[in-house]
């Protein structure tokens, strides 16, 4: 049986990154050690990365009228990404991201959306994105008002949705966004941006377990799922039919061997994603995706460190239970 149809609503930008030993004081300026350019976006991240697992996966989104929307174009055909929702904008250029990375690996990012900007509520009002497919997922680098009416149309149609609230939203959009969680099957931020959702502090497994159940209780369904992301302490999964959070570990990744950690929260979503569409466990398809973001952390670039299906143990696309 074929995998799930997985929709992803999103940002399509190209990575500028600079690898440094050390991020730049205010003022400062720093010769770069390396420097790569990149596909990237949250949302063609997570793209990406189910294709590279064999999984069935249309972007919504749109790029430039420029050269590299044309390349982004040809790279999600390459990746297995179907195109038929990325528009080009006349007279926009393609999204970008300035990121630097320093020598453990961490980075600082600022993104330009500039064609990204134009993924409107009107846009997606004009298209049949939702047609044939089980399962929408968003993020934060679109307008707010179209991953609203994004979430909540799949919703209404039955879909399993998948939200990311990454980048953080502002206070103001946390009171706006709290008003349609009611249609997010799944939530998946990271400890901080938990803690944005909850007004409080987020940190470590005790407080994430606790965070998870708090999500629930306050903002989501009573079915809902929640995965809060801990970075190298692994995830918290609270499942849809229990009353308590379960922790996972992340993938063990000596520190000397992390190169780079952009697009390692897309590779993690997206693998996520792409088992869930095969009919796996939510605690499975964590611990499988936590697998590939470790391996993408050893590679320099963000959808170039992602892994394909022969990078992976060939078992974990054996599954047992039913589809969603």
């Amino acid at each position: 049986m074929p995998p799930q149809h997985v929709t992803i609503v999103g940002a399509c930008f190209m990575d500028y990154v600079s690898y440094v030993d050390r991020f730049p004081k205010g003022g400062e300026t720093l010769h770069a050690n390396h420097f790569q350019r990149g596909f990237g976006g949250k949302g063609a991240n997570q793209a990406v990365m189910i294709g590279r697992l064999g999984g069935r996966v249309r972007m919504v989104g749109k790029v430039g009228a420029d050269g590299d929307g044309v390349s982004y174009l040809k790279n999600f055909e390459t990746e297995g990404v179907e195109t038929a929702f990325v528009q080009q904008v006349p007279k926009q250029a393609t999204g970008l991201a300035k990121i630097v990375v320093d020598k453990s690996g961490e980075n600082t990012i600022v993104i330009c959306p500039n064609a990204t900007n134009e993924v409107t509520k009107e846009f997606l009002q004009s298209v049949d994105w939702l047609k044939g497919t089980d399962m929408v997922v968003c993020q934060n680098e679109v307008p707010l008002e179209s991953n609203l009416y994004a979430i909540e149309q799949a919703s209404k149609a039955g879909k399993v949705t998948v939200y990311i609230p990454a980048p953080a939203p502002s206070p103001s959009q946390v009171k706006v966004l709290r008003q349609y969680m009611q249609y997010v099957s799944i939530f998946m931020p990271n400890q901080h941006e938990a803690g944005i959702m909850l007004g409080s502090v987020v940190k470590g497994v005790d407080e994430g377990k606790r965070a998870a159940l708090a999500l629930r209780k306050q903002l989501l369904k009573p079915d809902a799922r929640v995965i809060i992301t801990l970075g190298s302490q692994g995830a918290i999964v609270l499942d849809k039919n229990n009353t308590s959070a379960v922790h996972v570990s992340a993938a063990n990744v000596p520190s000397d061997k992390v190169i780079d950690t952009t697009g390692a929260g897309d590779c993690f979503t997206g693998a996520f994603c792409y088992y869930l569409s095969i009919g796996d466990t939510l605690i499975n398809a964590v611990k499988k995706a936590n697998f590939c973001a470790g391996m993408s952390v050893q590679k320099k670039g963000t959808q170039l460190s992602y892994p394909s299906k022969k990078d992976v143990p060939p078992y974990f696309d054996q599954v047992t239970r039913a589809r969603m």
